[in-house]
């Protein structure tokens, strides 16, 4: 197995991410085909660095392929390419740029620069799924803003099927871009199959010259039907409250709230000026998102979380935003119920932007009609709510729950989240707050809040003991995240379980604890496909004991015919190649024992629950005994035994 390393660019106390075994395509339509040189394929061979590629246009741009035996995304098999490509651009041939292109043939047909050379080797990459690979860019010397990942034919023609975006921080990256199937060349020259390589076609009309500089490795032409493993990534975690975006099944527009847990907070004939405001701290939203942050003001609601959409009055402070921009909008609706008609039609009162959501936004009833907007950077907007005869007012005067939360507005805003780091409300007297998220240590205050969400997991206090974010695309059934302080022959893996793993309709999140960390300023992640191959026997004295060669640590604590009766509560597991637990197995498991009079009470078989059960065996014959556990459902799991000591004391 190759591993993914996380290369840490500043002290962020992880030195590594490894990622999983690779499924097996054998029932792909197309076989996945790695590509050469065979020390960078996974499980490839680390003696064979032998280069297939070449160079099929070049104007004034430059391109190097080097195999680099000291950069690896493994720490098995040595070595990357390490692929350089200078494009001095307009100054140098000014109206035209430069213009490059090159990569690595499908086949080993060797560096002589044709791609007509072997057209046996020819594919038809309309019969693959993904061209897949591990990169890791130099943020320090490359400055174009992406780097293209083309397909080429025989007769030299050239498809762009993806791009690799220069990413903030140096870190090794899983990368599968999907090939179509409807992927053509459209060349009559040269139908399918037509595919000889895979590379780089750079044009670069600008000034000043650009540099693409990376190392790549576990190149692969994906077959048809291989499902990619799992991409992850690894990242800070902010203090303070990190609200994510959920989805329901076919439905983005699930809210993650947190709400009042009083019903107080109505600025109508308040005494004076009222104001609802929090702070965002951290906005990693990416370009082109569609994401929202929410008040709600909702007089005496239900229990769901979308009050927006489902009560019939409702106050709705709504912020739309991307990486440069952001929208403040004041929306309201009356007699409404089931319905969203009004606040997006004529209950829209106000709106108000600036370029960026980092900050402090604010909204004031400076009396019962009368409300100011402040955003970020002191810009502000004044309005009136219509309310001739006081009606509206009379429907807000009391028992209104406070709701703050996030959604998204678009499948691309799924997963992705905001970090506030307080919330405010004056002018209320003995209702007033000023919640501070960060001082709040990781835990809400359920003096003032509780959760309302469509997605609760979405709703994480982060405290000072919160150090990083890992999260995993999907699909990744069966897989679990594991970590281990060293990279080793035997290395031992554990689960961090501090947090759980969450799915919120896209992704899959997790947030490490420091409990989860070793001593040490490294550790390396792993996401795992584990599948049940052998049961455990676990008597009293025994754990559990993963990666271990039996799979235990403990003794056997004896037990004995007079004061005991002879009985031993019996733990039988699921567990994997490596003693790790399997969770979701239901066989049926026989007991039995080198003791012909023993027996059980109850069921034998018995139904393994998510796998494990628990058996009480009595044993009646002194001496050393053996317990057996058989699966009867699958023969292809192992049995287990395990020996106790029986006294007639």
């Amino acid at each position: 197995m190759k591993q993914y390393p996380y290369i840490r660019p500043t002290l962020l106390g992880l030195a590594g991410l490894m990622l999983a075994f690779w499924p097996d395509a054998a029932n792909a339509q197309t076989a996945t085909i790695p590509m050469p040189p065979g020390a960078i394929q996974p499980n490839g061979d680390p003696n064979d660095n032998t280069l297939d590629w070449g160079v099929w246009w070049q104007n004034t741009g430059t391109a190097t392929e080097v195999f680099d035996p000291t950069v690896s995304s493994s720490t098995n098999i040595p070595g990357s390419i390490h692929v350089t490509i200078l494009m001095p651009g307009a100054a140098a041939n000014p109206g035209g740029g430069a213009n490059i292109s090159f990569g690595d043939f499908i086949a080993a047909v060797g560096p002589s620069g044709w791609l007509g050379q072997d057209e046996s080797s020819e594919v038809d990459f309309s019969r693959y799924s993904a061209l897949s690979f591990d990169i890791l860019v130099n943020t320090a010397t490359s400055s174009n803003t992406d780097i293209p990942i083309n397909l080429f034919s025989w007769d030299y023609d050239q498809v762009q099927i993806g791009s690799v975006s220069i990413p903030a921080t140096m870190a090794w990256q899983h990368v599968s871009i999907p090939i179509p199937a409807t992927f053509t060349f459209n060349d009559t020259n040269a139908p399918p199959p037509n595919g000889t390589a895979w590379g780089f076609f750079d044009w670069y009309p600008n000034t000043p010259p650009a540099c693409s500089d990376f190392w790549i490795d576990n190149v692969q032409l994906v077959g048809e039907g291989f499902i990619p493993p799992p991409k992850m990534t690894i990242s800070k975690a902010v203090q303070g409250l990190n609200l994510f975006a959920g989805s329901g099944a076919n439905n983005y527009y699930s809210r993650e709230n947190i709400e009042t847990t009083a019903a107080d907070y109505s600025w109508a004939k308040a005494p004076g000026p009222v104001s609802y405001s929090f702070t965002i701290t951290n906005y990693p939203i990416p370009s082109g998102d569609a994401f929202q942050v929410q008040i709600f003001l909702c007089p005496n609601p239900g229990t769901e979380s979308a009050v927006d959409w489902g009560e019939t009055n409702i106050v709705f402070m709504e912020l739309d935003s991307g990486t440069d921009w952001a929208s403040w909008n004041f929306r309201y609706k009356t007699n409404n119920a089931n319905n969203n008609t009004m606040l997006f039609g004529a209950g829209g009162l106000a709106t108000i932007g600036t370029n960026t959501a980092i900050g402090t936004w604010t909204v004031t009833f400076n009396n019962n009609t009368n409300v100011t907007m402040l955003i970020p950077g002191g810009a502000s907007t004044n309005f009136n709510i219509p309310d001739p005869t006081g009606a509206t007012t009379a429907l807000f005067a009391s028992n209104v729950v406070l709701y703050f939360g996030v959604q998204a507005n678009g499948t691309a805003g799924q997963n992705d989240h905001i970090v506030a780091s307080d919330f405010s409300v004056t002018g209320l007297g003995s209702a007033d707050f000023n919640d501070n998220f960060v001082a709040d240590a990781g835990e809400l205050n359920t003096n003032i809040w509780e959760v309302n969400a469509a997605f609760p997991a979405c709703v994480i206090m982060v405290g000072p003991d919160n150090p990083y974010w890992i999260e995993w695309t999907t699909p990744a059934s069966g897989y679990t995240l594991q970590s281990t302080a060293a990279l080793s022959t035997n290395m031992l893996w554990s689960s961090p379980t501090t947090w759980h793993s969450f799915f919120n309709g896209a992704d899959v999140t997790q947030l490490i604890n420091t409990n989860d960390l070793p001593a040490g300023n490294a550790d390396f992640f792993a996401l795992v496909q584990r599948t049940a191959s052998q049961l455990l026997v676990l008597l009293p004295g025994e754990t559990n004991a993963p990666g271990t060669a039996t799979g235990k640590t403990g003794t056997p604590t004896p037990v004995d015919l007079i004061s005991a009766n002879g009985e031993v509560v019996v733990t039988v597991l699921a567990v994997d190649a490596h003693w790790y637990p399997i969770a979701g197995n239901n066989d049926t498991v026989q007991i039995s024992s080198s003791d012909p009079s023993g027996f059980v009470v109850g069921a034998n078989p018995v139904a393994l629950n998510n796998g494990s059960a628990q058996v009480t065996w009595y044993f009646q014959t002194p001496g050393t005994q053996t317990i057996t556990a058989t699966d009867t459902s699958n023969t292809s799991i192992s049995p287990n035994t395990d020996t106790i000591s029986v006294l007639n004391q």
